[in-house]
C-alpha cells in the first residue's frame, strides 16, 4: 500500500509541475519558465562563408545564469547553422577574481562545451566582475586560462607581450578575431599605448591583405576613447561589447558614428534600462524578474562580405525585429541620423487611459504602447498638469514606470499589459491634465494618451480614448 501511495503522489506532483509549470509570465512579474518553443530553425544558410554567434555578461555565479546560459547556447547549436565562433564580450563570470576561484570559471566551461569547442570559442574579460580593480589582470587571467586549458588557445596567434597584456588573436574559417581584457586605463595588465600600437599595426597588415572582409573585435566596455581611436580607421571592423545590460531590441544597439561598427550584446543575466535606479525605489515601477532575460546576435558573413545581423532573444526563444545589414557599402547607414527616420512607439487607436480621482489623489492607469522601429518603449513618463498663477500650464508632478516590453520580442505573447500609479495629495484637481508618453532609446515619442479636465492644449499629437471615473 505504501508503494501505491507514493506512486499517486509522484503522478499528482508531475501533473501539478506541468500544469503550472509552462504558465505565461506574469503581466507585472515576468519570471523564469520552462524553456519554450523557439525559433532557431530561421537561424542560418547552409553556404554562408563564416556564421558568429556574439553575447555578454553571462555573470556565472548570479541568480539564473546557469539556465539563460544553457539556453542561449541551444538556442544557437539549434540553428540550421550552428555558429563557427561564439564570442562573449566580457563578465564571463559574477566574482571570480574577488575570490581567485576557479568555481564560475569551470561551471562556464562546462555549460559551453555541451553545445560548442573550444577552438570555437573567443572571449575578452570584464574590468568589474572577471578582472575587478582589486585584483591584479594577470592573477585573474591566469584563473581563466588554467582552468579553459590549452586547448582553447591553441590556434592563438598574438605575440606572448600581447597575451601576457590580455590581448587575445585568432583566425576562424580564414577570418581575424581580436578580443581585449581591456579595464580603460594604461598600465600593468592592461593593453597600454605599445598594445595599442600592436594591434593598430596588426589590423593594418590584416586590412591590406583584404580591405573589405570583416575583423571581428570584442572588448566589454563599449565607449573607451583609446581603442575607439584605434579601430575607427579601419571601417570594416565589427566590435561586440557588453557591459550595460540592454536590450539588442534598441536601435541604437548597433552604431557607425565612428567610422567602424559598433554592436551592443545583450546580456544573459540581467536586463536594466538607463537609469534604473530611478525606478527601483517603488513598488508600482518594478520591472519583475530582470533575471529571466538573455539576449545576443547572430552573424551569417556571404562570399562578397555581406553581413547580416539577427537579433535573439534566446530565453524566450524568439527573434526580435529585422536584420542589421552592413557590409561594403553599407558602413554609414546605422548613425544618429537614423532618429528622424524610424518610426516611435504609438499608442494604438483604441488604447485606455483610465483616471481615477478620490478626494486629493489620482489613480492613472493606461494600456501599453506597440513596439515601434527604434524598439520597445524603455519607460512610461506621466505628467499632471495645472495652471499656475499666471494661467500658464506647468508640471505639477510626475513619474517614469519602467517598460516591461522588453521581456516580450517583437509584443508577441504580451498579455494585456496595463501599467498604473496613484498621485496622493495633489491640490490641483480641479483644473488639471494628464499626459502619458512612452519613451525610446532616443528619448523620442510618437503620441500620447491625454486627459484634460479643464482648458489644457498639447501640440503632442493624441492617441487612444479616455475613460474617466470621479469618485468621492
Amino acid at each position: 500500500m505504501r508503494k501505491k501511495y507514493l506512486s499517486v503522489v509522484l503522478i499528482l506532483v508531475i501533473l501539478v509541475t506541468s500544469l503550472f509549470g509552462c504558465s505565461s509570465p506574469s503581466v507585472t512579474s515576468p519570471t523564469a519558465s520552462p524553456e519554450p518553443q523557439n525559433d532557431a530553425h530561421l537561424l542560418g544558410v547552409s553556404d554562408m562563408a563564416l556564421t558568429v554567434c556574439a553575447m555578454s555578461d553571462v555573470h556565472m555565479g548570479d541568480n539564473n545564469t546557469e539556465e539563460s546560459f544553457t539556453r542561449a547556447m541551444r538556442f544557437m547549436k539549434n540553428a540550421n547553422v550552428s555558429p563557427d565562433a561564439y564570442i562573449f564580450a566580457g563578465d564571463l563570470t559574477n566574482t571570480t577574481a574577488i575570490s581567485l576561484s576557479s568555481a564560475q570559471v569551470e561551471k562556464f566551461k562546462n555549460i559551453y562545451e555541451q553545445f560548442a569547442s573550444p577552438s570555437q570559442m573567443v572571449y575578452c574579460l570584464g574590468p568589474s566582475h572577471d578582472v575587478p580593480h582589486s585584483e591584479s589582470t594577470e592573477a585573474a587571467q591566469k584563473v581563466f586560462t588554467d582552468t579553459f586549458g590549452q586547448e582553447y588557445y591553441s590556434s592563438n596567434l598574438e605575440t606572448e607581450e600581447a597575451r601576457a597584456q590580455g590581448v587575445r588573436w585568432t583566425k576562424i574559417k580564414g577570418y581575424n578575431f581580436f578580443a581585449l581584457d581591456w579595464n580603460g586605463q594604461s598600465g600593468t595588465g592592461a593593453p597600454a599605448n605599445k598594445i595599442l600600437t600592436w594591434l593598430r599595426k596588426t589590423l593594418q597588415a590584416e586590412t591590406d591583405a583584404d580591405p573589405d572582409k570583416p575583423i571581428f573585435v570584442t572588448v566589454h566596455v563599449p565607449d573607451i576613447s583609446m581603442v575607439r581611436a584605434v579601430l575607427l580607421r579601419f571601417p570594416q571592423v565589427i566590435c561586440f561589447t557588453g557591459h550595460v545590460h540592454n536590450s539588442v531590441a534598441r536601435e541604437d544597439s548597433i552604431n557607425q558614428d565612428y567610422k567602424f561598427t559598433n554592436i551592443h550584446c545583450g546580456g544573459q543575466n540581467y536586463y536594466r534600462v538607463n537609469g534604473y535606479e530611478r525606478f527601483s525605489e517603488d513598488p508600482f515601477l518594478d520591472l519583475g524578474d530582470i533575471y529571466a532575460f538573455g539576449q545576443a546576435v547572430y552573424l551569417q558573413v556571404d562570399q562578397n562580405n555581406n553581413v547580416a545581423i539577427t537579433r535573439v532573444d534566446t530565453y524566450n526563444g524568439k527573434i526580435i525585429g529585422e536584420k542589421w545589414e552592413i557590409g561594403p557599402g553599407k558602413r554609414d547607414i546605422y548613425t544618429k541620423d537614423r532618429i528622424d527616420t524610424v518610426a516611435k512607439c504609438m499608442f494604438q487607436e483604441n488604447a485606455i487611459l483610465d483616471i481615477k480621482q478620490i478626494e486629493n489623489k489620482l489613480i492613472v492607469s493606461f494600456d501599453a504602447c506597440k513596439t515601434g522601429g527604434a524598439g520597445p518603449a524603455l519607460y512610461y513618463q506621466i505628467q499632471i498638469y495645472a495652471p499656475n498663477v499666471r494661467g500658464k500650464y506647468v508640471v505639477k508632478d510626475h513619474k517614469e514606470i519602467a517598460s516591461q516590453q522588453v521581456f516580450y520580442p517583437n509584443d508577441e505573447g504580451i498579455p494585456s499589459l496595463h501599467y498604473s500609479y496613484t498621485f496622493s495629495d495633489l491640490d490641483c484637481l480641479d483644473n488639471y491634465a494628464v499626459v502619458v508618453t512612452a519613451i525610446d532609446c532616443w528619448n523620442t515619442s510618437g503620441n500620447a494618451l491625454i486627459y484634460t479636465n479643464g482648458t489644457y492644449e498639447s501640440d503632442i499629437p493624441a492617441g487612444g480614448i479616455v475613460n474617466f471615473v470621479k469618485e468621492k
